[in-house]
């Protein structure tokens, strides 16, 4: 509900202002630090596991590096990409969309719970992300794909090369202004590409399938994924807060 509110905020507020991108920001973080914890985690316990006890190496090896970039650029994508769509999505892919998202959290939450008996609790996180990815991600990936497949063309599109494409695609997305705005034009060429392959599937039948493909499985990655990464940021949040007044 709060990742709902805050891209509900963002969509109003994306054509009044060049700002409207600091609304994003919370989820950004949350993403971000989510992420960060459960790579992190996992990635110390690796290098304890491979590092003898007295090595030099393990003043340098902390695995934090690693974490915070792969985190970062992950961060920084998916929410970038979770606000486009917020600004395009109508109706049915709106719901589709949010139904991804909320079953994702559920199934990491179960796993979470499932695991905790049994798996170290470094590995914990990342272990439940993997298993969400594959349960998740794959019932998203073949919905969303059966749901794009069957979208009706608009009629003035049949025809059309690239540049009308993209025109419709630019017209679709709420006018912005700003940096914001050029990010979102990014999003929008993904698009025009995939749907002009589509238009012209009678000449490039060979990039049809694969692009829907390449499509389906990246959007659930990235809702799964996000969906992932801010669970487990409350759910560290919680357990923080749990150690602190069993401490008092």
């Amino acid at each position: 509900m709060l990742a709902l509110s805050v891209l509900i905020i963002w969509r109003l507020l994306y054509e009044v202002s060049a700002y409207s991108w600091l609304v994003l920001i919370p989820l950004l973080v949350a993403c971000t630090a989510g992420s960060y914890l459960g790579v992190v985690q996992s990635r110390q316990a690796y290098l304890d596991a491979a590092l003898t006890q007295d090595t030099w190496l393990r003043k340098w090896l902390k695995g934090r590096a690693y974490a915070m970039f792969t985190s970062v650029v992950f961060g920084f994508t998916a929410t970038l990409f979770i606000g486009y769509k917020a600004l395009v999505v109508t109706g049915g892919e709106f719901v589709l969309l949010s139904l991804f998202f909320a079953g994702s959290v559920v199934v990491y939450c179960r796993q979470i719970n499932t695991l905790h008996p049994h798996v170290n609790a470094r590995y914990l996180p990342t272990m439940s992300a993997s298993i969400t990815l594959v349960i998740a991600g794959s019932i998203s990936a073949l919905l969303y794909g059966f749901y794009v497949a069957n979208e009706t063309i608009p009629g003035e599109l049949r025809n059309a090369g690239f540049s009308q494409i993209w025109d419709f695609k630019v017209h679709s997305l709420p006018q912005g202004t700003g940096l914001i705005a050029k990010f979102m034009e990014l999003f929008v060429t993904i698009d025009a590409i995939e749907l002009y392959a589509v238009v012209h599937g009678s000449t490039l039948t060979s990039l049809v399938a694969p692009l829907y493909l390449i499509n389906s499985v990246a959007v659930a990655y990235v809702i799964v994924r996000f969906a992932a990464a801010i669970s487990e940021f409350l759910r560290s949040l919680f357990m923080s807060k749990v150690v602190q007044n069993e401490q008092q």
